[in-house]
């Protein structure tokens, strides 16, 4: 969605986005409870529908940063 605007515009502000893709029982159940975990008061909820899931990231280089107290 990041890389189609005219998707992106058709969200409402502060919209909780929830993906469900074709076929992805597993993940849907998975992103769908997370989601809802984290869900601000009042903020609207949009699912979005997906026939295919990319299997490739954007991210090239990825570093874990741990934190010390």
């Amino acid at each position: 969605m990041m890389e189609n605007e005219k998707c992106g515009d058709m969200l409402p502000g502060n919209a909780l986005v929830i993906f469900q893709v074709e076929g992805e029982d597993d993940f849907n159940r998975w992103h769908k409870d997370i989601s809802l975990k984290n869900q601000e008061a009042g903020q609207t909820i949009t699912y979005v529908h997906l026939k295919k899931w990319r299997f490739h990231s954007a991210i090239e280089d990825m570093a874990f940063i741990e934190e010390t107290a």
